[in-house]
């Protein structure tokens, strides 16, 4: 499954915001929301302090159940991967919802990066009734569910483009596009 490309890299060109410290920031956060998430209370990194605060107050008032957390899906029809945040349920729902978390400015690509990673968890077997990002803030105040926000099918599709792009493109070591 080595030929397979992962969500976020396909997406990568269409963020502003992606770069190394960006990429490490969310890196580490996943890792100790993963903690939390699963109960094993660990030491958090100086630096993530607040974001760590706002999922811990986030998930306390509004998950009742997680499913999934920090889990990696494969497509080899289609050619990708991807690893998702949270599949969980809020207190007082009965339906599955697919959370991602994020800890920088909202891009255009968020909603996007949603729909591929909701028909990787589909294609597993897991009816996902709603998806959205989980907004991480640094000063701790609790994290803001902001939903996907445009529909799902515009979403995949926008995301079929992009994929289509990125292999045109010859992928993250291929040719770039030309400036005009």
């Amino acid at each position: 499954m080595t030929d397979l490309v992962r969500v976020t890299e396909v997406l990568a060109p269409w963020n502003p915001y992606h770069n190394e410290e960006a990429m490490e920031r969310g890196r580490l956060v996943h890792l100790y929301t993963a903690v939390h998430a699963s109960c094993k209370m660990g030491i958090t990194p100086s630096g993530l302090e607040g974001y760590i605060e706002s999922f811990d107050k986030w998930f306390q008032k509004c998950v009742s159940e997680t499913i999934l957390f920090e889990q990696r899906f494969f497509d080899s029809k289609l050619g990708i991967t991807g690893q998702i945040d949270l599949l969980f349920r809020f207190h007082g729902k009965k339906h599955l919802t697919l959370g991602d978390y994020k800890t920088g400015t909202p891009t255009k690509s968020w909603p996007i990066q949603l729909a591929p990673y909701k028909r990787l968890v589909e294609q597993a077997g897991y009816k996902v009734d709603e998806c959205g990002n989980i907004m991480l803030h640094e000063s701790g105040k609790m994290a803001t569910w902001r939903p996907m926000g445009i529909p799902e099918n515009q979403a995949w599709s926008i995301f079929l483009s992009c994929l289509n792009a990125y292999r045109y493109y010859g992928g993250k070591n291929g040719r770039q596009p030309v400036q005009d």
